[in-house]
């Protein structure tokens, strides 16, 4: 199959082989081992690992397989980082988080498609504001399907267990300090 994909982690295999976890947009996260990538006659460049890296592949795929194996891989529009920056560091971040999250083999294209367009977004600001990570693992969280509830956002605490603002302080809520912090962060 021939899909879009994001580049998450990679771990070095062997003398000049990788093994690569990827987000597919038509199989969802895939593992790959990519052979040769760091000989100095690959066509495959190591850069196009590198966390939320936005390409094409094509692959050979076998359902029952751990590992898939890489045919082709295209950059796309040429979106590459050129300096090491405070970008590169949320990139590595949330490609940890993802890789972490997601299990394989489950398609998520809305997922797929906000961190393609993150990913695209990220690459054209010069910084990032301090709280991108914060929105991030808010946006994340709904996408997994417990984004915190701004029903009753006037209530003064924050109740983990129930996702809720709530009216009284408990042992499973927030302080008001925090529970204010989350509310600015939920309301932009």
């Amino acid at each position: 199959y021939t899909s879009r994909a994001i580049a998450l982690v990679y771990f070095n295999h062997k003398e000049s082989s990788i093994i690569s976890t990827i987000f597919t947009e038509l199989k969802g996260k895939q593992n790959f081992i990519v052979k040769g990538v760091k000989s100095k006659k690959s066509k495959k460049n190591l850069a196009f690992f590198q966390p939320l890296q936005l390409s094409r592949i094509t692959v050979s795929y076998k359902r029952n397989r751990d590992f898939q194996i890489l045919n082709n891989i295209e950059l796309t529009d040429g979106l590459f980082f050129d300096s090491f920056n405070t970008n590169n560091f949320v990139c590595l971040f949330i490609a940890e988080v993802i890789s972490k999250t997601l299990q394989e083999n489950i398609v998520d294209k809305p997922l797929f498609e906000y961190l393609w367009n993150l990913k695209k977004n990220l690459t054209k600001k010069s910084a990032v504001d301090k709280n991108y990570i914060l929105f991030f693992l808010l946006t994340l969280s709904g996408f997994f399907g417990f984004r915190p509830s701004v029903e009753r956002i006037e209530n003064p605490y924050f109740n983990l267990e129930l996702g809720c603002f709530v009216k009284t302080q408990s042992k499973k809520t927030v302080d008001e300090k925090n529970s204010n912090y989350l509310k600015l962060l939920l309301t932009n």
